[in-house]
């Protein structure tokens, strides 16, 4: 894709970047499928999770909630967002949004947090991100999958 870019427009050679994907990528339903059957992968970070329920979607709203569960130890509910590409934003949004309506059709009353699991986080993210103590994030590479 890139060289056809560039034998195209040639002004566009010096933005472009080629990269292969490593022989470890894994893709967002790999991942889900991978935290799904090894919650515990998550005991090292605080989270003691039971997965109720994958690609919830969320009725009147919109999106589909990659990961809902409960946490044993903290009693509470937790939405697990996945990206396999650097969270940004857009992502914090997401999460944010999806924290209101399982807050709001789900939780009975109980605390709803979120987690975001990406390759990486941009500036933006991680300043968002730091104005609540609701929304987590672990890399993937913390959790030893790329």
């Amino acid at each position: 894709m890139v060289s056809l870019i560039s034998e195209r427009e040639p002004a566009a050679r010096g933005l472009l970047v080629s990269r292969r994907l490593p022989a470890d990528f894994i893709n967002e339903k790999e991942l889900e499928d991978k935290i799904a059957a090894e919650p515990s992968l998550l005991r090292p970070f605080g989270y003691d999770l039971e997965v109720r329920e994958r690609q919830r979607v969320c009725e009147g709203h919109g999106g589909r909630i990659d990961l809902l569960c409960y946490d044993r130890r903290r009693k509470r509910y937790v939405v697990i967002e996945l990206k396999n590409v650097r969270a940004g934003q857009n992502t914090f949004g997401q999460i944010t949004s999806y924290i209101g309506w399982a807050q709001q059709r789900i939780a009975s009353g109980r605390r709803v947090d979120g987690l975001v699991i990406a390759r990486g986080f941009d500036t933006r993210f991680l300043a968002a991100a730091s104005t609540t103590k609701r929304i987590d994030h672990i890399n993937l590479a913390d959790l030893g999958l790329v």
